[in-house]
């Protein structure tokens, strides 16, 4: 006869400081401190099957390491909701969820064959995370000054990562293989990210509101730029697929929209702009390109499609150029040589109308061959 064992447990307030006596050698347990609750569902019998689940309050937990933080992590809500299944041949990890504040980290796995030949099993992760909410787990004293002031800064200004699912082929855990390109290329995941930002640098003025959609499987890499701005500037959708990701990736992309250019105000942006002589620039533009790179053979690289520019104006002040009403077509197209069309390319500069008909063609963008049909009125170069 095989008898069974039922617990309910409740842990109220319980001070880590007690076990520290028994845990003298142990690192990890010296930074520990505060208190926890804990609440226990055990059942089992004695032919070694169990299910244990509860849930453990960390709200009042702390954990301090000055070689990553200045100070001890935040108390406030945190807790773990566990379900844990343990038979002779598998040990079930049904649910194993932690949440810290806002952040959520979720994880189900098994362990077959655990006390012969482990094998790890059914591994899936998932996790939502809004970026501001983070800041406070950041070892900032592992990073650099200047590394440091960009994430941080990045973290700031908000948005979220949600990863829906990211899935672990099997691993056995007493022979690690000899070559970890096969597994890695069999982890499967789907990630949204939304509404991130990028602060903006002398040379670059900045991203914000980006938001896509991330899919990998079988070693390729799906991304779908829904909305971002570049600066002021509004990008089109961008779509991305690099294979072979974790070998030698080959990447195609394509973009197909509108880009707009809002006018340019003082602020965030005006450093980019400074840098580039550029105080004002709006207008519009149509893009359908797609472009193609292998890593194995970079010389190889393609891109067709073209822009369509639609009422561009520019001010160049520190040039003292002033550009008004661009329009055209220009078409880019390069297979083995490159080819750059510009049709019907027509404005003003400083009054001084002109139209431009070109074809820039040759081996790479540093040796073209340039022919071109130009009509300049009026030229003001004052």
């Amino acid at each position: 006869e095989n008898p069974r064992l039922s617990v309910m447990l409740s842990l109220d307030s319980f001070g880590l400081d007690t076990l520290k006596p028994y845990l003298k050698n142990n690192a990890t347990a010296s930074k520990m401190g505060g208190v926890v609750s804990l609440d226990l569902n055990y059942q089992g019998d004695l032919s070694r099957r169990f299910t244990a689940d509860g849930s453990i309050d960390l709200s009042r937990f702390s954990y301090s390491d000055p070689q990553l933080w200045e100070q001890a992590l935040p108390g406030g809500p945190a807790r773990i909701d566990y379900k844990i299944r343990l038979d002779p041949e598998r040990i079930g990890v049904d649910k194993l969820d932690l949440r810290l504040g806002n952040l959520l980290i979720g994880l189900r796995a098994g362990l077959d064959k655990w006390n012969s030949t482990p094998v790890l099993k059914d591994v899936l992760l998932s996790a939502d995370l809004p970026l501001a909410d983070t800041i406070p787990f950041v070892p900032w004293k592992l990073l650099k000054d200047d590394n440091a002031g960009i994430l941080h800064a990045t973290l700031e200004r908000g948005g979220r990562i949600n990863v829906d699912k990211i899935e672990i082929p099997p691993l056995a855990l007493n022979q690690f293989p000899d070559n970890w390109e096969p597994f890695v290329s069999d982890i499967e995941a789907v990630t949204k990210l939304s509404g991130i930002s990028l602060p903006p640098r002398a040379n670059f003025p900045g991203l914000e509101n980006l938001s896509a959609d991330l899919t990998l499987t079988k070693g390729v890499l799906d991304a779908s730029i829904l909305q971002a701005m570049f600066g002021p500037v509004t990008l089109p959708k961008l779509d991305a697929r690099v294979a072979d990701l974790f070998t030698q990736p080959k990447v195609t992309v394509k973009a197909k929209g509108s880009i707009l250019f809002p006018e340019t105000e003082e602020g965030a942006h005006k450093p980019f702009y400074d840098a580039h002589g550029l105080t004002r620039i709006t207008g519009k533009a149509a893009v359908d390109l797609k472009a193609a790179f292998d890593q194995s053979d970079p010389g190889s690289w393609q891109v067709d499609g073209f822009v369509n520019l639609d009422n561009i104006d520019a001010d160049f002040e520190s040039r003292g150029v002033q550009l008004k009403d661009l329009r055209g077509k220009i078409r880019i197209r390069r297979q083995k040589d490159l080819s750059i069309k510009m049709e019907g390319l027509s404005g003003l500069i400083n009054r001084s109308s002109f139209h431009l008909d070109a074809t820039a063609a040759g081996s790479n963008a540093s040796n073209l061959g340039i022919d071109a049909n130009t009509r300049v009125q009026q030229l003001d170069l004052s």
